[in-house]
C-alpha cells in the first residue's frame, strides 16, 4: 500500500480511537505506529541502492518491489504477537494498545493490497526463503 493511503487509513483509525476512548495518547501512538512501520523501506532502499537518491525511483522501488532481497524487519506479524503482551505489563496502557492497533491495521492493509505470499509478512518465512524477493512477492523483485 502506498504511503499516502497508510497515512489516510492511520489518521482515520486514530480519529476513531480518539472519538471512542478520548485518549490522545492512544490515537497518537496508533497513528505513528501505522505510518512509521514503513520506515524499514528506507533501510531496504539503502541496503539495495546505497545513497543514490532519486525521489521518483525511491518511491517506485517500494511500489514495484525492485529488490533482489527484502528483509522488512518491521513488517512482521511476530512483532504484533510479542507486542500483545505489553498491555499486560503496562496495565492496559493506552499507548501500547495504540501501537498494537496501528501496527495491526498497517499489516492487514499490506497483506490484502500487496502481491505478497500469504506468509510473506512473517519474518520467519522471509528468513526461511533467504529473503529472496521473488519467493516472498511472487512475480516481483530483481534477478
Amino acid at each position: 500500500m502506498k504511503i499516502q493511503y497508510h497515512i489516510g487509513l492511520s489518521l482515520s483509525i486514530a480519529l476513531a480511537l480518539y472519538a471512542v476512548y478520548r485518549s490522545a495518547a492512544m490515537a497518537t501512538a496508533s497513528f505513528f505506529a501505522g505510518v512509521l512501520l514503513d520506515a524499514d523501506h528506507v533501510f531496504e532502499y539503502l541496503r539495495e541502492y546505497g545513497f543514490r537518491f532519486d525521489k521518483k525511483f525511491f518511491f517506485n522501488s517500494f511500489h514495484y518491489t525492485l529488490y533482489r532481497k527484502i528483509v522488512l524487519p518491521f513488517h512482521a506479524w511476530e512483532w504484533l504477537v510479542l507486542l500483545a503482551v505489553l498491555p499486560v505489563f503496562s496495565l492496559g496502557s493506552y499507548v501500547s494498545i495504540g501501537i498494537i492497533i496501528g501496527m495491526g491495521q498497517h499489516l492487514i492493509a499490506d497483506q490484502f493490497t500487496n502481491s505478497v505470499h500469504r506468509w510473506g509478512y512473517f519474518i520467519s518465512y522471509r528468513v526461511w526463503k533467504k529473503f529472496i524477493t521473488s519467493k516472498i512477492f511472487p512475480g516481483k523483485g530483481l534477478l
